[in-house]
């Protein structure tokens, strides 16, 4: 198991599987040489006007979880917290466990509601371990604070199996440094 990896002892929040083969981020290091697997954001994530940061290439500071992590049936997500140049950011990163899914961190300006939300899309790729690369991948790093206007966030995993999808939701708001 690659050094970014630690098994983590916890409850599956659907199934209540305790197994401890569920891997987590463990070092929280980004930029180059952290190997992080970022998918470029599409037009539904918001553009380069809003400054996303991407976690392969921008190394933050004060790196955290920023809650809980996301786990579904051996899938894993964390919606990860950092700092460049004093601005507070979220992004939603994963390593591939080999079970097919998806990612997403939802972000919307706190004032106009979720009604108005972005969408930042990352697929989990299937396939045996052994013929995945052994690299997170994450979505881009968006900040806390846009144009003056605090921002929501929500993270989203899910799967599709052949007979039914399940997926599971948290919502957070920045909070400070602690």
């Amino acid at each position: 198991m690659p050094d970014r990896l630690r098994e983590r002892r916890g409850r599956d929040r659907l199934t209540g599987d305790t197994s401890p083969s569920v891997p987590a981020i463990k070092d929280f290091k980004t930029g180059p040489g952290a190997s992080i697997l970022v998918t470029q954001p599409d037009t539904s994530c918001g553009g380069s006007q809003d400054g996303f940061r991407s976690p392969s290439t921008t190394v933050f500071s004060h790196i955290s979880e920023a809650a809980p992590p996301l786990s579904l049936d051996g899938r894993i997500a964390i919606v990860m917290r950092g700092f460049y140049r004093e601005q507070e950011y979220y992004w939603i990163e994963s390593y591939p466990t080999g079970y097919l899914g998806g990612m997403q961190l939802q972000w919307y300006l706190t004032r106009l509601g979720p009604k108005d939300a972005r969408t930042c899309t990352v697929s989990l790729p299937d396939g045996p371990r052994a013929s995945l690369p052994e690299q997170a991948v994450s979505s881009v790093a968006i900040p806390t604070v846009i144009n003056g206007q605090p921002v929501t966030f929500q993270g989203y995993l899910w799967y599709s199996h052949p007979n039914y999808q399940q997926d599971f939701t948290q919502t957070l708001s920045p909070a400070p440094i602690g």
